[in-house]
């Protein structure tokens, strides 16, 4: 099955017309006619079954068959603070493996030793929406960026849990444990790590230090370890709890 991104879909929609480049993609390259179904997904948790009732040369008539409002994942709480990375397609890596993963929310974070040129957020977008439409999901992660350690701290305020990645501490994650209900944002720096001004700016907030093991990780593998281990420490917890973590459409 392949999922298709339209966010203009919601419920209660019996018949639409779609335009863009995924009908370019559906059309063109998957060569689509009418009578075919479709899979389709607005990003915030409804899945769509569709079948084209008419193919034009810029967009597709469809009937929505079936319409699904999905349960949010046991991880939407769950926020992946990244320093900005100088190597664009490290960066991108990241942002791709974060989201098949599964997160809520990513924050590309501008700390004091990454590079200072802005990120390009159309394209980190387009990005999410190909792993999400890739690993099947229906809920699109949100997409933020902020300029310093004192910002990712609001982003945190409301009594969310936060951890940050240090090579300096001893501390990791076995035992770590999350609940589905539970804010939880996950902070690993740049090229280089966090500065001593970063770290007193989380301390002071309260976030705690966690290892990621005894070897030297690149940030983007920091970013993916650190959020694999948070996905363990939420599936110990709802196992306990006798909750499924996995769900079909």
């Amino acid at each position: 099955m392949q999922l298709f991104y339209f966010p203009e879909l919601h419920e209660g929609i019996t018949s639409v017309q779609l335009e863009g480049d995924e009908v370019h993609h559906i059309t063109k390259v998957l060569r689509k006619q009418s009578g075919d179904v479709l899979h389709l997904t607005n990003g915030l948790g409804g899945y769509f079954e569709a079948g084209i009732t008419d193919v034009r040369k810029h967009h597709i008539l469809v009937d929505i068959r079936k319409a699904k409002k999905m349960p949010e994942p046991y991880y939407r709480g769950l926020t992946l603070v990244m320093g900005v990375i100088k190597q664009r397609e490290r960066l991108e890596f990241a942002v791709e493996k974060a989201v098949e993963i599964g997160v809520g929310r990513i924050v590309m974070f501008h700390a004091d030793r990454s590079e200072r040129s802005r990120v390009n957020v159309s394209r980190i977008e387009n990005i999410m929406i190909s792993a999400m439409k890739q690993s099947m999901q229906v809920y699109l992660p949100a997409l933020v960026e902020v300029d310093s350690a004192e910002e990712v701290c609001s982003l945190a305020s409301g009594g969310a849990r936060m951890l940050v990645a240090h090579e300096q501490v001893t501390t990791g994650h076995e035992g770590m444990a999350f609940l589905p209900e539970e804010s939880v944002v996950l902070v690993v720096g740049p090229e280089g790590g966090l500065t001593d001004r970063e770290l007193d700016v989380f301390q002071a907030h309260g976030a705690g230090m966690m290892s990621l093991g005894t070897t030297r990780q690149r940030a983007e593998t920091a970013a993916i370890t650190m959020l694999s281990a948070a996905h363990l420490g939420y599936a110990a917890e709802l196992r306990q709890g006798g909750i499924p973590l996995y769900g079909s459409m």
